[in-house]
């Protein structure tokens, strides 16, 4: 075969169903998913007219194949689309081709198919925000597997770089399977309440579930993570070192209030993390991470935003602001750190606009302003409206940054005000 004809090939791949005719097979499918998912009640039935695609055989078999074998459906978009009802069990098995899918936004419940393994041609699938239960399949391992070689020399087709499953009722873990899905470049598994936590585990042995798989250290194309408000527990494995291109690690949890409590990653930082030197914004806030901040955050020359409030971390702040130009918001609030704001905080007070610290940061200030209120920007509780493990307001302090180094080394009273007088909010601060 010539190199124009694997090129005709290729294309004809990934045509969409509209250009040629589709297999009955395929056919059958999609008629079988229309009933299932309560089609008469979708909101779109735009180009649903399936009689109508009926007319398999009539394109050149030279080109098309045995039983018009490129007649496949190769994209599928049905989002917020009111689909009722389960996927059926071979859905992903006649749909073989598809490279777009996205099923996000309706109302399917059931599990997900182990069948999903058989998308070879995938490149991005989305199944958020519906009602899906069960586990993530360990087949994800075979998704896209065709998309990583080509028939043509030197060339390389790009493998799935999205999968999305957020906003569901998953259960189980991350199956160490997603190591073989080297091109993702999104994976999110953000509000599932169940997945990755085990049950029967107590507060005393987190440290022994599972948590992350060390193999997702494996997506070095990997640019979101997005792991909030999910069942996890156990450490944040070192491997995370390796994500090279990560842009976004957001693995936030709840801790009180009307929603149920989420994530309870706990042991320490990895000091690995200071070589994802693409992070922009890095959030474990309200899980039981424990320790010290490694000072190898300062490598981090892209960050913007940190969120680490509602921890049980502990140690003072790192001098690593030198190497954060770019840091616009800082969240260590509701922790156990004490000690003084570092010297190199100075360098990042024209970006820095948030600062929310522990008040054993603040003695230098509360020294100097002896029994005097200090203003501050914010409110008395944390982003999620709940009572903090910290007494006393939560505050903005950025505003107060370049008048604490000014008066750090001053000691003008040796009876400071008490913390929660000194920090009390008033009117027209929030």
């Amino acid at each position: 075969m010539g190199r124009h004809q694997e090129l005709l090939t290729l294309l004809l791949l990934y045509a969409r169903a509209a250009y040629a005719p589709l297999r009955a097979a395929e056919l059958e499918m999609l008629k079988a998913f229309y009933n299932v998912t309560n089609g008469a009640e979708w909101t779109n039935h735009e180009n649903w007219d399936l009689e109508a695609l009926n007319q398999c055989g009539q394109v050149d078999n030279s080109i098309d194949g045995d039983n018009c074998a490129f007649g496949r459906i190769t994209y599928l978009n049905l989002a917020d689309n009111n689909l009722q009802g389960t996927i059926p069990e071979n859905f992903f098995a006649e749909l073989i081709n598809i490279t777009e899918l996205d099923l996000s936004f309706n109302a399917l419940s059931g599990s997900i198919p182990t069948q999903t393994g058989q998308l070879r041609n995938l490149r991005a699938i989305s199944l958020s925000h519906n009602q899906l239960t069960g586990p993530i399949p360990t087949e994800i391992a075979q998704i896209g597997v065709a998309l990583s070689y080509s028939a043509i020399a030197n060339w390389r087709l790009p493998g799935t770089t999205h999968f999305d499953v957020s906003n569901n009722n998953l259960t189980g873990i991350v199956p160490s399977q997603i190591g073989y899905l080297e091109n993702l470049q999104l994976f999110d598994v953000s509000d599932n309440p169940n997945l990755g936590f085990l049950g029967e585990s107590t507060f005393a042995n987190l440290n022994l579930n599972p948590g992350l798989p060390a193999e997702i250290g494996l997506l070095t194309n990997l640019k979101v993570l997005k792991l909030d408000r999910c069942g996890f527990s156990g450490t944040i494995p070192p491997s995370i070192g390796e994500l090279s291109q990560l842009e976004h690690f957001l693995a936030r949890g709840t801790t009180a209030g009307l929603r149920a409590v989420t994530n309870r990653f706990s042991g320490t930082i990895p000091t690995q993390i200071g070589k994802l030197n693409q992070l922009i914004h890095f959030a474990l806030n309200d899980n039981r991470i424990s320790g010290t901040i490694p000072p190898e955050i300062g490598n981090m020359y892209m960050l913007t935003r940190f969120e680490l409030q509602e921890n049980s971390l502990s140690g003072t702040m790192p001098d690593a602001f030198g190497g954060l130009p770019k840091l616009t918001w800082w969240d260590t609030f509701g922790n156990m750190m004490v000690g003084d704001l570092p010297d190199s905080m100075q360098n990042i007070t024209a970006t820095l606009d948030t600062l929310y610290i522990q008040t054993e940061h603040t003695d230098v200030l509360r020294r100097f302003r002896c029994r005097e209120r200090i203003p501050g920007l914010g409110n008395i509780n944390n982003d999620l409206q709940v009572p903090s493990r910290q007494a006393g307001s939560k505050v903005n302090w950025y505003i107060q940054v370049a008048e604490y180094f000014n008066y750090k080394y001053v000691s003008a009273c040796v009876d400071p005000f008490d913390a929660e007088t000194a920090f009390h909010v008033l009117s027209g601060d929030v």
